[in-house]
Formats: structure tokens, C-alpha cells, sequence
């Protein structure tokens, strides 16, 4: 647990990171071409992913994780993600297009949780993978 708990620490604050920078990145963009919540949940799930992947030091540790706790690690930063755009929203302070603050809001936040999830797993899958995680994962014990 404690593992899990360090993990996603670290990924929490890449996602806060990447939350920022695309909404610092939204203010800026003329009107027609803001960010979709679609598109801000998908950037961030990849931005997630990738920094899993290519990040020095941070990506050998990572690699050495099982794959279900990675898994699990991505799943609850995902759901926290669509919380965190629903809180946004909802109070006001930097409300994310496409994110309504009702119940249906909160059901289609659901259907973009599903859609970082998928985001998430195939930049991670797709990834080409340096050596050397390569090599922490095969070192890992099985199970």
C-alpha cells in the first residue's frame, strides 16, 4: 500500500503539472480553438503516460512495478482527473469546456474517464521503451 500510495504521489503531481499547462495553454488559445474536456482529459492521459515512459530515473522505478499496480496506479489518477475538471467547473475557476456542472455533466465525465483510460494504456503500450526499463522489467520478480 505504501508503494501504491508513493506511485501515485508522483503521478498525481505530473497530472497537476500537466492540468496546469493545458489549462495555462487554453487561455491563450483564440476562441474557436479552446480545448475540449475530450481533448484536455486525452492530453492528459498521454502526457501521463509518456512521462511514465521517457522520464530518466522516474522510468526504471516504474518499470519495475507490476502491471497491475500500474494499472491501478493510471485507473485511480484518471478518476481523479475527471474530478478534479468536474470541481473546476463546477466552482468556477477555470471551467473546462464541454464539462457540465449536472448530473449528466457527471455522467458524461464518466464516458471521458473511459476515454483517458484507453488513452492512457495505448500511449503506454504503444511507447517504444528505452533499454534500461526494459531491463528493470525483466528483472522484476514474477507474480
Amino acid at each position: 500500500m505504501k508503494n501504491f500510495l508513493k506511485w501515485f504521489g508522483i503521478g498525481l503531481m505530473i497530472l497537476v503539472i500537466a492540468a496546469f499547462v493545458l489549462m495555462s495553454i487554453n487561455t491563450f488559445l483564440p476562441a474557436g480553438w479552446k480545448l475540449s474536456a475530450e481533448a484536455f482529459v486525452v492530453l492528459s492521459a498521454v502526457i501521463l503516460s509518456v512521462a511514465w515512459t521517457f522520464t530518466p530515473g522516474l522510468r526504471i522505478k516504474f518499470g519495475e512495478l507490476a502491471s497491475n499496480i500500474k494499472v491501478i496506479i493510471n485507473l485511480a489518477l484518471m478518476i481523479l482527473l475527471a474530478g478534479l475538471m468536474f470541481l473546476f467547473t463546477c466552482t468556477g475557476w477555470n471551467p473546462i469546456p464541454g464539462v457540465a456542472c449536472t448530473v449528466e455533466g457527471a455522467k458524461a465525465l464518466g464516458v471521458l474517464v473511459f476515454i483517458a483510460i484507453v488513452g492512457n494504456q495505448v500511449t503506454y503500450v504503444a511507447s517504444p521503451q528505452p533499454l534500461d526499463v526494459r531491463a528493470a522489467k525483466s528483472e522484476r520478480p514474477v507474480g
